[in-house]
This record gives structure tokens, sequence and C-alpha cells, in this order.
């Protein structure tokens, strides 16, 4: 008999794997760190099995969650404009470069904002 265990949210599995890593990480080790606390994340398949979340899932949801990385506006946990002072969870990562991450820290990395440019698009900016 198998006991089912509630998945917590992404973010929140992001969150632990950086915290595992000392706040500084890279795109590989939060995938590695997700797949090997949580062997049963991503879609169950017809005959029970799971097959794995793909990278490319979990780096997106990185750049959801990084307060500095453009495209994160075009997913639905930041469509709304706001500061990153607001204490929304999605507001967790400071990207470094295209594979290293750290958690955002308002005091070394400033606010930054979600907000609607001229051209009406959504985009993001440091403003203090």
């Amino acid at each position: 008999m198998s006991v089912k265990v509630k998945r917590p949210p992404m973010w929140k599995m992001v969150k632990e794997a950086v915290d595992f890593y000392g706040g500084n990480t890279s795109h590989d080790q939060v995938h590695d760190y997700i797949h090997k606390q949580w062997d049963y994340v991503g879609e169950k398949k017809s005959d029970g099995s799971v097959d794995p979340v793909k990278k490319g899932t979990i780096y997106a949801k990185l750049r959801i969650l990084a307060v500095n990385v453009p495209e994160r506006v075009s997913y639905w946990e930041n469509l709304k404009p706001r500061l990153t002072d607001s204490g929304s969870n999605y507001d967790l990562l400071f990207s470094m470069d295209n594979s290293e991450i750290m958690f955002y820290d308002i005091n070394i990395h400033g606010v930054w904002e979600i907000y609607i440019a001229d051209t009406g698009r959504l985009d993001i900016r440091k403003v203090k």
C-alpha cells in the first residue's frame, strides 16, 4: 500500500533546494535536489507511474521567481504590477547569470518592480 504525500507548491520546493545549498546555487542543483527529495514530482501516467518534471519546467519556475529576469512577466504568477517589497512568495530569487541563482535580498539587490511599460506590456525594473 502506497502512502499519498501532498506535493508542496513548486516555489516551496525551489526555496528548500536553494536553502539546502546555502542560498546560492545552480539551476542544475535545484533540479537534482527536487528530484531527490520528491521522486513523485511530475505527471502521473495511466499506469500509475510518474514522469519526472522536465528540467525546462523547473528552469521556468526559476525564471518566474527571479526578480531581475524580464521573462518572469510572461507567467501567471507575475501578471499584475507590484513591488518586490510587497511580500510575494514569487519574489524569491536573484539571477546572477543564466545558470546561477541566489536568494533575493532587498538590502543587497534593491527593490524591483513589475510595471506596465509605455508599450502597454508588463516589464521589470529596479526602482530603489
